[in-house]
């Protein structure tokens, strides 16, 4: 039986209440492996300090699509008040069959660096006239024992410890000290990387760092509807405060990608 979390169809319906709600347009990115993929706007959006949104890029991680939606759907009145760039669903036959990739077998986050796939090519496309103070590329991993924090830094602003602090108001900080195969202190993995990876690894333009943010749990496991419920809250609450800091990262030199896995 589908959950209604893998409901692509379903969501779409979700979003376009809310782009109503919100005098916004729910626009069509493209056509891939059968299905829409839909992007939106806010009018506050420019050139520059905007807050960056997708998920559903790894259709085997559907807590980042659904949180995204709930947090939408709970802010519908606010949302043209900020100035956002989302991308609710990215992989939507992903999402549809629970797999990590595209109908092809291919990795859709993996693909950044490549214009050959539509879709990815259409999100660089509408992203590349924009610097983003904040870019949020939203995930799920169950494996992990709290959040935590994969800082790629790029030039020498460093704002991992900043965000695990304004993130461990509504998580815990995973306490392991080894993440992925990486050495990781109280929930921060760091790492430099040159420019040109740095490109591979990100598609919104950004300035300074990116850092990654995980969290634990998924819906798909055991108690599906508890876990589901306690996971959207706190991804809205961060959500919530990535919006508000956004703008006060509109006035420093550093920038980061989220990523809630």
């Amino acid at each position: 039986m589908l959950h209604r979390v893998h409901d692509y169809l379903h969501l779409v319906e979700r979003w376009r209440r809310v782009a109503r709600r919100a005098g916004l347009r729910l626009r069509k990115l493209g056509r891939t492996d059968g299905y829409d993929v839909f992007w939106l706007s806010t009018p506050r959006l420019g050139a520059a300090h905007g807050l960056y949104v997708s998920a559903g890029i790894h259709g085997d991680e559907p807590a980042g699509p659904e949180a995204l939606l709930r947090w939408a759907e709970e802010n519908a009145t606010r949302l043209a008040s900020w100035p956002l760039l989302i991308f609710p669903c990215l992989n939507p036959w992903g999402i549809r069959n629970n797999s990590r990739t595209d109908a092809d077998g291919r990795d859709l986050n993996r693909l950044f660096h490549d214009d050959k796939h539509p879709t990815i090519a259409a999100v660089r496309r509408i992203a590349e006239p924009h610097h983003f103070a904040v870019a949020l590329a939203m995930h799920e991993d169950y494996d992990a024992q709290g959040i935590y924090l994969y800082e790629v830094q790029r030039g020498t602003q460093r704002m991992g410890e900043r965000l695990l602090a304004a993130a461990r108001r509504v998580l815990p900080t995973d306490p392991r000290t080894n993440i992925e195969r990486r050495k990781a202190q109280s929930g921060l993995i760091r790492r430099k990387v040159t420019p040109r990876v740095f490109e591979k690894m990100a598609s919104p333009r950004l300035s300074g760092s990116t850092s990654t943010i995980r969290i634990s749990h998924s819906p798909s496991r055991r108690r599906p509807r508890r876990i589901w419920n306690f996971a959207s809250a706190r991804i809205s609450q961060c959500l919530n405060n990535a919006s508000a800091w956004s703008a006060s990262a509109a006035r420093s030199a550093s920038s980061a990608v989220i990523r809630w896995y």
